[in-house]
């Protein structure tokens, strides 16, 4: 029984070491830094130890960059905010609704990013992961196309 146990465990970690994937990094023909879990074939590279090898901490910086922009607006909508005819009175109204729908639909985005993020963070298959980061970048260029402009 015993030697069972213990030629079952040599032999798993032997097989197992094979299977250990390697990250490998080295630099392309443009200067720019590679990294994949097969080595190339035709450049010198770097194999990476496993122990240096440390999961993603990615989390999109949301709130920062909106709260620096609502500490300026209010004022530079204090100083325009001075109607001089009545329909100037309609034009901020309207533009005041314009701004509070701009506004939640940066809202919507932060919710959606945070959401598409738990659901990285979870487990996915590789097919489903590779559409939530699609869908995580088409979300934060237009988070920051429509939300962050001055």
């Amino acid at each position: 029984m015993t030697f069972r146990l213990v030629l079952f465990a040599i032999l798993t970690a032997m097989t197992s070491a094979g299977y250990a994937s390697g990250v490998y990094t080295w630099i392309d023909e443009h200067g720019v830094r590679q990294f994949s879990d097969t080595p190339p074939e035709t450049r010198t590279y770097r194999a990476i130890p496993q122990e240096n090898l440390a999961p993603s901490r990615y989390t999109p910086n949301l709130e920062r960059p909106r709260q620096q922009q609502s500490a300026t607006r209010p004022q530079s909508r204090q100083q325009s905010a001075t109607p001089q005819r009545q329909a100037g009175s309609t034009a901020n109204q309207r533009r005041a609704e314009q701004q509070r729908r701009q506004e939640q639909q940066c809202e919507r985005y932060q919710a959606r990013l945070r959401s598409i993020q738990a659901q990285l963070r979870s487990g996915y298959s590789n097919a489903q992961g590779n559409r939530l980061r699609e869908e995580r970048r088409q979300i934060t260029e237009r988070y920051n196309r429509e939300c962050l402009r001055n």
